[in-house]
């Protein structure tokens, strides 16, 4: 058996220079840099990382432009939401004061329509009399000719209404009913002349 530890031997011996043959060359050494070389690379690395940093600093002002562009949109956008709302509650007033005198101009219609023209004449009330309607006017209140009492002095204009007006005087009957729906008891001759034109 020693001849299979020499053949051992001899296989590791041939499988180690086998490998130190067959391994690949070691690149040559660099040369050295010169003091030029190295100063170019260090000029080469700066101008690198100023660009980079350029480039940071563009994109960070390009950022922050369109941030402001954005804040000055949305301010535009609210301005424009309070002037359209102004506009409308403006829009919104007049609609309702158009709405209302629509309304004033109507009910002033139907009044004038319901008002009797002068000289009209309808039974009116509980007891349907006859009356005229006496236009609204003016007339001059208190002494005119200077023959009056001193508290119908001085003589004013004073404006009516129009008013309603019994075509004739009030009878003993009207009253008569008048009296009894008001609760009144009216005085025995009274009653008796009623009565008798009833």
């Amino acid at each position: 058996m020693p001849w299979l530890l020499f053949g051992g031997a001899i296989v590791a011996a041939l499988t180690l220079v086998l490998t130190w043959r067959l391994r690949p060359p070691e690149p040559p050494p660099a040369p050295p840099v010169s003091q030029a070389e190295e100063e170019a690379a260090a000029k080469a690395r700066t101008a690198a990382e100023e660009a980079a940093r350029q480039k940071a600093a563009e994109a960070e002002a390009q950022r922050k432009a369109e941030a402001d562009q954005l804040v000055a949109e949305k301010k535009r956008i609210e301005e424009a939401k309070a002037l359209l709302a102004r506009q409308q509650a403006a829009l919104d007033a007049e609609r309702r004061k158009a709405a209302e005198d629509a309304a004033r101009r109507q009910a002033a219609a139907q009044a004038e329509a319901r008002r009797p023209r002068p000289g009209a004449m309808e039974r009116r009330g509980l007891d349907k009399a006859e009356m005229l309607c006496i236009p609204a006017g003016t007339f001059t209140m208190g002494d005119t000719h200077g023959e009056g009492l001193p508290t119908e002095k001085p003589a004013h204009p004073v404006r009516l209404q129009a008013f309603w007006l019994d075509r004739t005087e009030v009878t003993n009957a009207q009253f008569l009913q008048f009296a009894r729906a008001a609760g009144f008891q009216p005085r025995p001759p009274l009653l008796k002349e009623a009565q008798g034109k009833e």
